[in-house]
């Protein structure tokens, strides 16, 4: 959130070389984020943790799927780089 929050404000398309800089804050923890991103995105996911909040008697929980959507997106487009899809775009060492 606190990466993908700001630019999705800002009406940044995932497509977008405005989004390079946080792709590859992305892809500096994990080159494996959009295989995790893709599983966190479950809309089921989502609609649990509304429930819960309604058992439970807690707050709604802020919606995550605009931010999911946008990362997962942003990471989609980038060219794979040694076949990892949304891999950075940096050369391979020899």
């Amino acid at each position: 959130r606190e990466l993908v929050g700001p630019v999705l404000a800002a009406g940044v398309e995932p497509g977008d070389g405005a989004a390079a800089p946080v792709v590859q804050a992305l892809l500096a923890h994990d080159v494996h984020v959009l295989t995790r991103l893709e599983a966190v995105n479950d809309p089921r996911r989502e609609r649990y943790t509304e429930l819960l909040a309604v058992i439970n008697g807690w707050p709604a929980p802020e919606r995550v799927a605009p931010v999911l959507d946008w990362a997962v997106e942003a990471l989609r487009v980038r060219e794979p780089v040694g076949g990892v899809p949304g891999a950075p775009d940096v050369p391979s060492r020899p």
